[in-house]
C-alpha cells in the first residue's frame, strides 16, 4: 500500500475516533448532592402546616427560632386572644402602625419595656408582621424602638388617638434584602448561565412526549446546552434522575446538578423563588435567588407551601445565594424587562400580590415602592389579574432596540381548536361534510354564532346517556398514545365558550343564572385584558397578539416561555393541537420580525397541570 495513502487511512480512523469521543470528551457532568439538613431544623419545617397561616404575620424562617403560625392555646393570656382578634380583621384597612398601638394597649405597654426579644416575641404571637416595622422611621426610631416608643407614650397616659395621629408621621424607608440584587430582565438580552428546575418524579405521566415534567426538563437542557442545569427532587427520585439526566447530558457542555432533597417539590420553580444577580467582589454580578416570606399557593388567600418554603435552600450547598425578602410573592407575578429606550427597568406586578402585602399592614403605594426596592427596579407597573399569574398572559422582548411583548388572542386560539375538532367530528360520522364545511367557512368568516347552532347537536351528542364521553370519541380527540383526548375535549368545550359567549350583547345573554354568570366572567375577564394592554402600550411597547387561551388547566398558552439571545423557547402542547402550535410558533415569528428561531419545548401535561415552561423553569443571565 501506498505509504500516504495509508497515513491517509489511519487519519481518518483517528478522526472517527475522536469524533465519536467528543460527546464523551465535552459532555457536562452529572452529579447529586444529598441534603444534609439537621434533623432538628427539619422537623421544625415540618411542623408548619400546609395550609393559609392562622397568624397573619407568619413568616419561614431561615435560621433561629419558627415564627408562631398557630392559634395561642387555652392557657394563653386573655389579653394575648384578644390582641389576635385586633390584628387579623383590622390590619389590611388600618395599617401596621395603627394597629400595632392598639395591641400594645391591649396587652399593656409594661410588656414592652422589657430588655432583649420579648417585645418582638409578643407582636409576633398575635400576627403582627414585626419584621415590616423595620422600615418605618418616626422620630429616629425603628421596629422595637418604634414599638417600645408607643409603648412608652401609652404609659405616661397619651391617648390612643393622639398616638395614632402621632404615627401619620412614620416614614416608610423601605430597605433591600441585599443591597445591590436586582431581578433579571425577561426581554432576551443576556446569555443563560445557570437554569433552576423543580420535579416531584422521574417518570414521564404517559410516555416521552406527552410534556409531563420529564420533557420540559429535558427540553429546555436540549435548547440550552451550555448554561448549568440545577434540579432539585425528591431524595427517592435522585438517583432515577440522574440516569436521565446521563442521557440528556451527552450533548450538553454545561453540568447537571441533582439537589437531592428530603422535600418532595412540586413542579413549578418560577414561583418559589425568582432569578437574580448580585455584585460579586471584583467586576461582575453572579447569580441569586429572591424567596419570598413563605412560598405559597392559591390567588385570593396565601396557602403556605412548607416543601417549596425549603425545598429551594438547597441551593446553598452550591454557594448559591439566597435572599429571604419580608415581602410575600408568587414569582409568576413578578416580570423585569429592560427598555432600552427609555433606560428603565420595569417591574410588572400581578395586582395579588400587591393585596397580599395590604394584607400585612403596608399601604398599596408603601407595597409597590417595597417592590421597586426589593427587585432593584425603577418603574413599577400593576396589572390587573386577568390570569392567576401575568406570566400567563405576557412575555416581552427587545426588537431592534424597543419592546414587544406578546399576549394572549383568546378568539384566534378558539377558532385554531373548533377547526382540530370539527375535523374530528367529521371524522367520526358525526357530522355531514356539508355541514362541516360550512361551520369552517363561518369560522372563517367570523360568524361565531352560526358555526355554533351548526355543530351544537353533534357536539352535544358526543356524550352518552350517562353525560360522559365514550371511548371512540375520546380516541377521536387524541393524536398517539401519549396525547390526552379528555383534556382535549376540555379545551374544546372552553373554545366554544369564548367564541360565543364574548360576542353575547347583555339582551342575549341567557336566562339560566348560572349559565348567565360564567359567560359575563368570561367578558369580564375580556375586558381586564384589554385593560391590561392598555397599561401595556402606555409604556411606549408594542403589543402583538398570539393565539392562546390563559385558563387554568383547560389553557393552551404559548406566551409562558423563556426569551435568550437570538432564540424564544415557546410553550408546545403538541399532539391533536399541533397545528395551533404551528399558528402559534407563525404568529410569535412574525411579531419579532422574523430574525428570532422559534424553539418548541413540549408541554402538554404541565399545562394541563396548570403551568408551561416559565413556571416551571427559572434562568439566571450571565451579567
Amino acid at each position: 500500500m501506498n505509504p500516504t495513502v495509508r497515513h491517509m487511512s489511519l487519519s481518518l480512523v483517528l478522526s472517527a475516533i475522536l469524533l465519536a469521543l467528543t460527546p464523551a470528551l465535552f459532555a457536562g457532568q452529572v452529579e447529586v448532592i444529598r441534603s444534609q439538613i439537621d434533623p432538628a431544623t427539619l422537623a421544625v419545617q415540618k411542623s408548619i402546616p400546609e395550609a393559609i397561616p392562622l397568624v397573619r404575620g407568619f413568616r419561614a424562617p431561615q435560621t433561629g427560632p419558627p415564627w408562631p403560625h398557630t392559634l395561642p392555646t387555652t392557657d394563653t393570656a386573655p389579653q394575648t386572644v384578644e390582641a389576635m382578634r385586633i390584628v387579623a380583621p383590622r390590619l389590611a384597612s388600618d395599617g401596621l402602625l395603627p394597629v400595632t398601638a392598639d395591641v400594645i394597649q391591649t396587652i399593656g405597654p409594661d410588656a414592652f419595656n422589657a430588655v432583649g426579644d420579648t417585645p418582638a416575641a409578643i407582636l409576633k404571637q398575635v400576627g403582627l408582621p414585626v419584621d415590616l416595622l423595620d422600615h418605618f422611621t418616626l422620630d429616629g426610631a425603628r421596629e422595637l424602638a418604634l414599638s417600645r416608643s408607643i409603648a412608652a407614650r401609652l404609659a405616661k397616659g397619651n391617648k390612643l388617638e393622639d398616638i395614632r395621629a402621632w404615627l401619620t408621621s412614620a416614614k416608610f424607608e423601605f430597605a433591600p434584602s441585599a443591597p445591590g440584587f436586582r431581578l433579571a430582565s425577561e426581554a432576551g438580552q443576556n446569555d443563560i448561565r445557570m437554569i433552576r428546575m423543580q420535579t416531584p418524579t422521574a417518570d414521564y405521566w404517559r410516555g416521552q412526549g406527552d410534556g409531563s415534567a420529564p420533557d420540559v426538563i429535558r427540553g429546555m437542557a436540549t435548547a440550552m446546552p451550555a448554561a448549568r442545569l440545577v434540579l432539585t427532587t425528591a431524595e427517592p427520585t435522585a438517583d432515577r434522575l440522574r440516569t436521565a439526566a446521563q442521557a440528556w447530558s451527552a450533548n450538553r457542555s454545561g453540568d447537571i446538578t441533582i439537589l437531592a432533597s428530603p422535600w418532595t417539590p412540586g413542579q413549578w420553580a418560577q414561583d418559589n423563588g425568582k432569578p437574580g444577580t448580585l455584585p460579586k467582589s471584583g467586576d461582575g454580578r453572579e447569580p441569586a435567588t429572591l424567596t419570598p416570606r413563605y412560598a405559597s399557593r392559591g390567588e385570593e388567600r396565601s396557602a403556605c407551601e412548607p416543601g417549596e418554603t425549603w425545598c429551594i435552600e438547597a441551593l446553598g450547598r452550591l454557594g448559591h445565594r439566597l435572599i429571604r425578602s419580608p415581602l410575600l410573592f408568587q414569582g409568576g407575578n413578578l416580570v423585569v424587562v429592560f427598555d432600552p429606550a427609555a433606560k428603565q427597568r420595569v417591574l410588572l406586578v400581578g395586582e395579588a400580590e400587591i393585596y397580599r402585602n395590604t394584607a400585612l399592614g403596608l399601604t398599596r403605594a408603601q407595597v409597590e415602592e417595597a417592590f421597586r426596592i426589593e427587585c432593584g427596579a425603577d418603574r413599577v407597573v400593576v396589572l390587573p389579574a386577568v390570569s392567576f399569574h401575568i406570566d400567563v398572559e405576557l412575555s416581552a422582548r427587545e426588537v431592534d432596540g424597543k419592546i414587544v411583548v406578546l399576549v394572549n388572542d383568546e378568539l384566534a386560539a378558539a377558532t385554531l381548536i373548533a377547526r382540530c375538532a370539527i375535523e374530528a367530528l367529521q371524522k367520526l360520522g358525526r357530522i355531514e361534510k356539508t355541514d362541516a364545511d360550512a361551520a369552517l367557512a363561518d369560522l372563517t368568516a367570523g360568524r361565531a354564532g352560526q358555526m355554533a347552532q351548526r355543530i351544537a347537536k353533534p357536539v352535544f351528542g358526543l356524550r352518552n346517556a350517562e353525560g360522559t364521553y365514550p371511548l371512540d370519541v375520546v380516541e377521536a380527540f387524541k393524536d398517539g398514545p401519549v396525547d390526552s383526548g379528555v383534556a382535549n375535549i376540555a379545551r374544546f368545550l372552553l373554545a366554544m365558550d369564548v367564541l360565543t359567549g364574548l360576542q353575547l350583547k347583555p339582551e342575549e345573554l341567557p336566562a339560566d343564572l348560572f349559565a348567565r354568570a360564567y359567560i359575563r366572567s368570561l367578558q369580564r375577564r375580556a375586558a381586564d385584558r384589554d385593560r391590561m394592554h392598555a397599561a401595556l402600550k402606555e409604556l411606549g411597547w408594542r403589543v402583538v397578539p398570539v393565539p392562546g387561551l390563559s385558563d387554568e388547566n383547560r389553557g393552551i398558552n404559548y406566551v409562558n416561555g423563556f426569551h435568550v439571545p437570538g432564540r424564544y423557547l415557546m410553550p408546545a402542547y403538541g399532539g391533536f393541537y399541533s397545528s395551533v402550535d404551528a399558528a402559534a410558533a407563525g404568529a410569535i415569528n412574525a411579531a419579532l420580525g422574523g430574525s428570532v428561531e422559534i424553539v418548541p419545548v413540549l408541554c402538554g401535561e404541565t399545562q394541563r397541570r396548570l403551568g408551561a415552561i416559565h413556571c416551571a423553569a427559572s434562568i439566571y443571565p450571565d451579567e
